[in-house]
């Protein structure tokens, strides 16, 4: 059996993608006990450097969960010779500033069975994430011509009451996007979410999170 590979990805930085990366492989290593491995493609290596830091001030806690940097061009070997030790694989996406590297970030998200692309609220974000989605649906369309399951997804993160939310929720629907019914709301829990413990530990945490989480888990078969 070989790990499902996931990506948290948009083209558009700020959106929340480290950090969702790590609350979903913390959440599903941690409380539903499977192999998962974060491969830190990043090229700032914050989730890299943020285990280490936290390593550090916990020292004698367990590492539920690898955490692997890594850039792209060892990438499709990495998941060559790894992809049965683990039962998921997350590959945080790098930055992306110019047209080569919005080609490079494609062939990244080819080797991945699903992608969740989180997004913010507003015009120009709206914008944004719509020529994002045009990419990852040309990716679906091939991946389905030669029977390769694929599945991909939006949430809206850092919910607020803002009318600007639902406004950007429905734009992209009308663009073909299918968007979570769950959203993450714009809490301090979830900015700084740990490599080493569950959110599921924190009361707060489990009732913030958990319906996302099962949405998640139902939307991209995760058992």
């Amino acid at each position: 059996m070989e790990a499902k590979i996931l990506s948290i990805a948009n083209r558009k930085g700020g959106v929340g993608k480290s950090t969702i990366t790590t609350l979903l492989a913390s959440a599903i290593a941690i409380d539903k006990k499977k192999k998962v491995c974060i491969v830190d493609c990043d090229s700032q290596k914050s989730i890299t450097k943020y285990r280490e830091m936290e390593s550090g001030a916990f020292p004698d806690e367990k590492i539920p969960y690898t955490i692997e940097p890594l850039s792209f061009k060892f990438l499709h070997d990495f998941l060559q010779y790894n992809k049965s030790k683990y039962d998921y694989i997350f590959i945080d996406i790098p930055r992306i500033t110019d047209n080569e590297e919005g080609n490079q970030l494609l062939q990244i998200l080819g080797f991945c069975d699903g992608i969740l692309i989180p997004f913010l609220g507003g015009v120009y974000e709206s914008l944004s994430t719509k020529d994002f989605i045009k990419a990852i649906q040309v990716l679906a369309n091939y991946k389905k011509s030669v029977s390769i399951d694929f599945e991909f997804y939006g949430v809206l993160n850092r919910k607020s009451r803002k009318k600007e939310n639902q406004e950007t929720i429905d734009f992209l629907i009308s663009e073909g996007l299918e968007v979570f019914d769950n959203s993450l709301n714009n809490l301090k829990l979830f900015s700084s979410p740990s490599t080493l413990f569950s959110v599921f530990e924190d009361a707060e945490g489990r009732k913030r999170f958990t319906e996302f989480f099962k949405e998640f888990c139902a939307k991209f078969n995760v058992e």
